[in-house]
């Protein structure tokens, strides 16, 4: 790695064939190193997206179960009788709702738990046909636009 002493044109050419392997050599291990990179990267990005998955998967399999917890809670508490209107309460709950359906129109993974959450509220309100107890109607008419926002996201 030293300079060598140059008497003339032979050592000349000598030193820069020497250079040049020299360089092919350093630009060859780049290329390895690069492609040692590469296929860590790849490996990493592809065992991240299987935890995520499977991470995925476990959050919906618990939010079913929550879902299936709650509504088994609320059904008991209609048919007991302890299922009360609170109209500031449900004023409360129709602007909360409002801002969900606002945050998840921005959010594609959370169109699923919006479904699972419009369903489970067709489920528990009773129409107000059957003279049952119901949301008021600032609540209805927000699960009812958010779930139209919904069917039009999943349209487009």
């Amino acid at each position: 790695l030293y300079p060598d002493p140059i008497y003339g044109l032979k050592d000349l050419k000598l030193r820069k064939d020497r250079q040049t392997a020299r360089a092919a050599q350093l630009r060859q291990a780049q290329e390895q190193i690069l492609e040692k990179q590469i296929n860590l990267r790849d490996s990493l990005q592809a065992e991240t997206h299987s935890k995520l998955a499977k991470a995925r998967l476990q959050q919906r399999h618990l939010a079913k179960r929550l879902t299936s917890i709650v509504a088994a809670v609320e059904t008991h508490a209609i048919a007991a009788g302890h299922a009360r209107r609170e109209e500031g309460k449900e004023r409360k709950v129709a602007q909360h709702l409002a801002e969900l359906a606002a945050q998840l129109d921005q959010s594609s993974p959370c169109m699923s738990r919006l479904s699972e959450l419009s369903y489970l509220c067709k489920a528990l309100v009773p129409s107000q046909h059957t003279g049952g107890p119901g949301l008021g109607g600032g609540v209805m008419q927000t699960v009812l636009s958010v779930q139209s926002n919904l069917g039009e996201m999943m349209d487009s």
